[in-house]
């Protein structure tokens, strides 16, 4: 049995032991480097107080700490909705999402005749779409610039004329 590619079934029958220093407090810590000779080696760079390392990270943790500094307005509780996205309709898993996938491509097709001509009638290029952010710039084709409207007769030219009433 090779060493170096244990299998799920090596380690099952021929179980290696878990190396471990319990109640040691210092942990070694080392940086890959060359030596001399030009080989890569591991070179010993401090020694780290395990304690003090993970109380390091206390204040952070700490829920008494991040209460003090949301009521001293130390941490920002704004709520800007432009960055708010409602995630409750995003799929589950690889399932749910193919599922919403079908069920866009079918809907794709009640879509007006219009926008399904602008994707040659393919639900896939639309959705292609949403992903290269083509999609405003196919639907800005879709809309029609608003009719100006017609211009009011003034009631005081003669119709036929073109004179106003009353100038003669």
């Amino acid at each position: 049995m090779s060493k170096k590619w244990l299998t799920m079934y090596d380690v099952y029958e021929n179980p290696v032991p878990v190396e471990s220093n319990p109640g040691t407090v210092i942990r070694e810590e080392y940086k890959l480097s060359v030596g001399k000779d030009g080989r890569k080696c591991l070179t010993k760079i401090r020694d780290i107080d395990i304690s003090a390392y993970i109380n390091s990270y206390a204040p952070g943790c700490d829920m008494a700490v991040i209460l003090d500094k949301l009521q001293a307005g130390l941490i920002s509780t704004d709520f800007d909705e432009n960055n708010c996205v409602d995630l409750s309709m995003m799929p589950k898993d690889v399932v749910d999402a193919m599922q919403k996938t079908r069920q866009f491509r079918e809907s794709f097709s009640e879509f007006p005749p219009e926008v399904q001509e602008l994707f040659n009638y393919d639900s896939n290029l639309f959705i292609q779409s949403f992903l290269d952010g083509n999609l405003e710039s196919a639907l800005d084709s879709l809309r029609k610039p608003d009719p100006k409207p017609d211009p009011k007769p003034d009631p005081d030219l003669d119709s036929g004329s073109g004179k106003k009433v009353g100038d003669e």
